[in-house]
């Protein structure tokens, strides 16, 4: 069962933070210690959203629970990259030997940033309550209660998540879809509790999507819910509207937990790995069976 936190930064190899300093090259995966250091003893697993900053040519990044012996890197990804742009995206990942993960590159050299947004366990607080997905943000048109208008840079808007959608007053956290579109300029867009009026109302350094000039990103995002079941969105340099759309939520009633996997590639259509092979045709839906496998 899941345990949401408010974010904070566990690994930034710019500055040390999580015992590893300077850019991870090809063949040299590290290991982030968070069993019993940043999370309990007991966790299962973490949900991280991990960024590649200032990669060094095309490539990818692989999160994976850190192996007994040998640190070879399984054939996953998680983060494709290109040269000069700030790739994030989330990442929920068992934990290996001793409570740690290992990130590794291929391809290219990177720094990298790991945000912790909470971690399963035995005991955990939240079980996850799946819904149909559904729109419950865009500035761009009010929907969610928001002004219809661009976020202007430096500033945040409130999204009221309890009480709407489907999303009970008990909910600890949501699971949402957020969308940049159309940012000004580069930026970063924050995503995380929101505080009451009695708490520091300083956005925390962390990041949920990395964003450049007119290009549309999404990622996904686990938070726990804030004050009043309310989330807050915060754009630090740049107009942007900003699109969210609901995935589920996690409650103290919510049946479903989580079983940690080692992570395997399921489906790759370029060799026909539970896809057919070639790429998909626009306007053709293509279906991957996943349960029994």
């Amino acid at each position: 069962r899941f345990t949401p936190v408010s974010p904070w930064r566990v690994l930034d190899t710019r500055d040390g933070t999580g015992g590893a300093f300077g850019a991870v090259r090809p063949g040299e995966p590290i290991r982030l210690a968070l069993g019993g250091v940043e999370v309990p003893s007991d966790a299962t697993a973490v949900v991280l959203n991990v960024t590649a900053a200032s990669p060094s040519w095309t490539g990818n990044v692989r999160v994976y629970p850190t192996p007994v012996g040998a640190d070879v890197p399984p054939t996953v990804s998680n983060l494709n990259v290109v040269p000069g742009v700030d790739q994030p995206n989330l990442v929920t990942v068992a934990l290996g030997s001793d409570g740690m993960v290992s990130l590794a590159t291929d391809g290219m050299s990177s720094q990298l940033i790991a945000d912790l947004a909470g971690y399963y366990s035995p005991g955990g607080a939240a079980g996850f309550v799946p819904l149909d997905p559904v729109r419950v943000m865009d500035t761009r048109s009010g929907i969610g209660g928001v002004p219809a208008a661009r976020l202007t840079a430096g500033h945040w808007v409130d999204l009221q998540l309890t009480g709407r959608t489907g999303v009970p007053a008990d909910a600890l956290a949501v699971v949402l879809n957020v969308t940049g579109v159309n940012p000004s300029r580069a930026t970063n867009v924050r995503v995380y509790p929101t505080p009451a009026a009695s708490e520091d109302q300083t956005p925390p350094e962390v990041s949920n999507l990395n964003l450049r000039a007119g290009r549309d990103q999404p990622n996904l995002v686990t938070v726990a819910l804030g004050d009043g079941g309310r989330v807050r969105l915060y754009s630090q340099t740049a107009d942007v509207n900003l699109v969210a759309d609901l995935a589920g939520y996690y409650s103290a009633n919510g049946a479903d937990g989580f079983v940690a996997l080692a992570p395997t590639r399921i489906a790759d259509s370029r060799s026909a790995l539970g896809l057919a092979g070639g790429r998909l045709v626009a306007g053709t839906t293509a279906y991957l069976v996943v349960a029994g496998h």
